[in-house]
């Protein structure tokens, strides 16, 4: 029984269902008050004009037979009840005298569904025209001759009672089809298909909070300011997932990047000592008389050595904050020099590179001066230009360098249309030692992150809209702490 209850319980069931439930049962009771008030003021109406003609009958068969009465004349009255006789619902008329005896009777029932109608025969105590006209100003007097009555059957009445209930009933049907059709298209419109709406896509949020979804209701109504509200709440929601989720990675990046920084701090000190002992080794070396071939290889030894170096250096730009030397340079100069440099390593006829590379620069015509430390910023355009042509290798490249200038701060730009940046490690690709390449050690773009963004307060951006595209975003109103 519990199991029963719990299952057809109303609140169980969908709002839709429920509204629609509600409706329903307003309508259903506006449409039965409505035909109860109607039919209760036609039934009185029937009944009203029934009695107004019983009485009628009545005061007018009166009227008509009261010196018939006083003198007792029967063929008068009879004549005069025939007349009503053929009135409808008459099914019987009896006179009687002041006595209370019959003088007439005809058809007189009391049994079945009937009622009866009474008036008074009335008579003036003088009545000739003498005495009228000798004294008119004397009121008249008026005596009781004897009674009429009239039996009406209500058959007929009841048959159209019977009749308006049914009428009122299917007009009532018929309303309640009507208005639940027309109401149900409105309720939906209005409500219901609105509702649906939202619920759509608040389930759409639910699943994903940081889903950039509107909710846009037509309407200034209650349903209205609910999407509004919610649309603050989901963006207000966002935001705050947003910034939590950037909090965790900094703060997981703040911790990965402290564990390799005293990796690394361990690292370049091993090194530094082992490259003391190499330099110790290659000194006493070169004192030595070698042959040719000891000498190659003692050649060889100091270029490693040198490698070595350059690993070690790399690993400390990329760790620790550079301290840069700013002064005031153009970039525009600036770019056109490197410019003039990459073109004297491209034009030698013997580097296969001229045939496969095409290199294009965008560089402004007005100057673009600002405050950088110049060999940073020169090594980080370098770095980003062998990233680039690495990545058009094996096929016929385009590499873009270009400048643009800003209110603000400016952009120095590598783009090229190579393979790409595999999608796995495009979020990671500025971690030391995350690199797409085989040989590759992972630092370069480190360092130039470091570059940018630890020495000049910038940010090092990756655009992979259209090709591969990396910008580097430096302020113009540098401020060093």
């Amino acid at each position: 029984m519990n199991l029963f209850k719990d299952k057809f319980n109303i609140f169980n069931f969908s709002l839709n269902f429920k509204l629609v439930f509600i409706f329903l049962i307003i309508q259903a009771i506006i449409i039965i008050s409505i035909s109860y008030i109607y039919m209760f003021k036609f039934s009185a109406i029937f009944e009203g004009q029934f009695t107004e003609r019983g009485k009628s009958l009545a005061y007018y068969l009166a009227d008509s037979i009261k010196y018939a009465v006083l003198t007792k004349d029967i063929s008068s009255i009879e004549e005069k009840v025939k007349e009503v006789l053929h009135q409808p619902d008459v099914v019987g008329v009896r006179v009687l005298d002041n006595s209370g005896n019959i003088l007439y009777t005809n058809c007189w029932t009391e049994k079945g569904n009937i009622q009866i109608f009474k008036a008074l025969v009335k008579t003036q105590e003088k009545f000739s025209e003498d005495e009228d006209i000798l004294n008119f100003s004397v009121p008249k007097r008026i005596k009781e001759s004897g009674i009429v009555e009239i039996c009406m059957s209500k058959d007929r009445l009841d048959t159209q009672l019977s009749k308006l209930q049914d009428t009122v009933m299917y007009i009532a049907i018929a309303e309640f089809l009507g208005a639940f059709f027309i109401g149900i298209i409105i309720f939906n419109k209005l409500i219901i298909s609105r509702i649906n709406y939202l619920t759509e896509k608040v389930k759409q949020i639910s699943k994903n909070p940081l889903t950039n979804v509107k909710i846009t209701v037509d309407g200034n109504d209650e349903i209205t300011t609910l999407a509004n509200c919610f649309n603050i709440m989901q963006q207000e929601l966002k935001k705050y997932i947003e910034e939590n989720i950037e909090k965790t990675k900094r703060l997981k990046e703040q911790e990965k990047l402290a564990l390799l920084g005293r990796f690394a701090s361990e690292l370049r000190h091993e090194v530094g000592n082992s490259l003391n002992d190499f330099t110790a080794i290659y000194s006493r070396l070169k004192k030595e008389e070698l042959s040719q071939e000891g000498k190659k290889i003692l050649d060889d030894f100091i270029f490693q050595i040198e490698e070595l170096k350059k690993f070690n250096n790399n690993i400390k730009n990329c760790f620790q904050t550079p301290e840069p030397e700013l002064e005031y340079i153009d970039l525009t100069e600036f770019l056109r020099g490197q410019r003039s440099a990459m073109g004297l390593f491209f034009n030698d006829e013997n580097n296969d590179d001229n045939k496969r590379l095409e290199f294009v620069w965008h560089i402004p015509d007005k100057e673009c001066i600002l405050m950088i430390d110049s060999s940073m910023i020169r090594r980080a355009l370098e770095n980003l230009i062998r990233n680039a042509i690495d990545a058009v290798n094996k096929k016929k490249g385009k590499i873009e360098i270009g400048l643009d200038c800003f209110d603000e701060y400016v952009e120095l730009w590598v783009k090229d249309n190579g393979t790409g940046i595999p999608e796995e490690i495009r979020d990671k690709i500025f971690d030391p030692f995350v690199t797409s390449k085989a040989h590759g050690s992972g630092l370069g773009l480190g360092i130039t992150k470091s570059f940018i963004e630890k020495a000049h307060k910038g940010k090092l951006i990756l655009d992979t809209s259209n090709g591969t595209k990396f910008i580097m975003r430096i302020p113009r109103n540098l401020k060093l702490n």
